[in-house]
C-alpha cells in the first residue's frame, strides 16, 4: 500500500525545559568561529499511541527510485523519513509513515490510523531515551494526486507531527486512493 492517512499532531513536550534545537548558522567573515558542536536533535526510535494500541519501532528511510517516501516493507513497523524534520527539533513536520495493511499480510502498524481524534496522545520515544508528548489536533485524507507534499514535508516554520497511511478505497493492481 502506498496511499496514506495524514495526522498533523501539535506537540506538547514531556520536557518543557529541554531546549529547542535550532541549526547554528554559518560562520560569518568577522565572526569567531567555535569548535563546540551543533547541537542535533536525538532521532525517533518507537512510537506510541495508547488509543489505537500501537507500540512499535520506528526505523529510518529515505526514498525509492521514483523520489517516494520508503515505507517499511514490514507492515508492523513505521518508518521517520531521515531527510526532514526530527521530532523534538522545535522545527518543521516530522513525518512518520506505515502501512494500513498488506494483501498477504493483514493489519498492518497504522490500520487504525484514521479513528484518531482530536485531543488523542501520541508518544515518540528518541534514541537518547526521551519521551515527546503529542495531542492530535487534526487529521484528513487527500485524494493521492493533491497530496501537498511542500507542507507535509517542510522543514521549517512551527513543528508538527505528521503521520501517513492508506485511506480511501482500495484500487486493485494500484492501492488505496487516498493519502
Amino acid at each position: 500500500s502506498s496511499t496514506q492517512e495524514v495526522t498533523t499532531i501539535g506537540q506538547s513536550r514531556s520536557n518543557p525545559d529541554s531546549p529547542a534545537v535550532i541549526p547554528t548558522p554559518p560562520a560569518r567573515i568577522g565572526t569567531a568561529v567555535t569548535n563546540e558542536p551543533t547541537p542535533v536533535a536525538p532521532a525517533p526510535v518507537a512510537i506510541s499511541i495508547p488509543g489505537l494500541s500501537i507500540d512499535t519501532a520506528v526505523i529510518p528511510v529515505g526514498v525509492d527510485a521514483d523520489g517516494q517516501v520508503k515505507i517499511p516493507q514490514d507492515i508492523d513497523r513505521v518508518g521517520w523519513y531521515k531527510f526532514g524534520a526530527k521530532p523534538g527539533s522545535g522545527i518543521g513536520s516530522s513525518v512518520i509513515v506505515g502501512h494500513r495493511d498488506g494483501r498477504n499480510y493483514g493489519k498492518g502498524a497504522f490500520y487504525d490510523l484514521g479513528t484518531l481524534k482530536p485531543g488523542d496522545s501520541i508518544a515518540i520515544t528518541t534514541d537518547s531515551g526521551e519521551q515527546l508528548n503529542y495531542l492530535v489536533t487534526g487529521r484528513e485524507s487527500i485524494v493521492k494526486k493533491e497530496l501537498p507534499v511542500r507542507e507535509l514535508f517542510r522543514e521549517n516554520g512551527q513543528e508538527v507531527l505528521t503521520l501517513i497511511s492508506c485511506s480511501g478505497n482500495y484500487v486493485p493492481g494500484v492501492g488505496y486512493d487516498q493519502n
